[in-house]
């Protein structure tokens, strides 16, 4: 978890997602949000997980 927000704290910079999609430039939010969304469910359900 660490890792991954010093990432996005380092990038922020170039994390516009909302001015790239107004320009036209494909993203693909979408795909990583799906496949968070599929992570978290499987690690969920595991009996006992929180």
């Amino acid at each position: 978890m660490d890792t991954c927000a010093r990432y996005l704290l380092n990038n922020a910079k170039y994390l516009k997602s909302n001015d790239y999609l107004k320009a036209g430039f494909p993203i693909a939010r979408g795909v990583i949000e799906g496949a968070c969304r599929h992570l978290i469910k499987d690690r969920m359900d595991i009996t006992g997980a929180r």
